[in-house]
């Protein structure tokens, strides 16, 4: 555990990757660099993983939105567009 007393400014999807905002209570250097690598790397492993049901996933550009979904959200998603 880093800091459970951090600050979550935004969550948001930016080109499809997670994008997490957040500020650590008191930190020293080290610890916030570790802070941030943490979210860094959750940010690259949302690439992987379906933003609908947490499956394995990769990134498709559907209605000119970046989505990272399986194959089957893929489908569903495009499919939703064309009606």
């Amino acid at each position: 555990m880093i800091d459970p007393a951090y600050v979550v400014f935004r969550v948001t999807s930016t080109f499809g990757a997670l994008e997490f905002a957040a500020r650590a209570a008191a930190l020293d250097r080290a610890e916030r660099s570790r802070f941030g690598s943490v979210i860094e790397d959750a940010a690259w492993e949302s690439i992987t993983v379906c933003e609908v049901c947490g499956g394995e996933a990769r990134q498709y550009v559907i209605r000119l939105r970046v989505w990272t979904v399986c194959a089957g959200h893929a489908h569903e998603i495009a499919g939703t567009a064309a009606n």
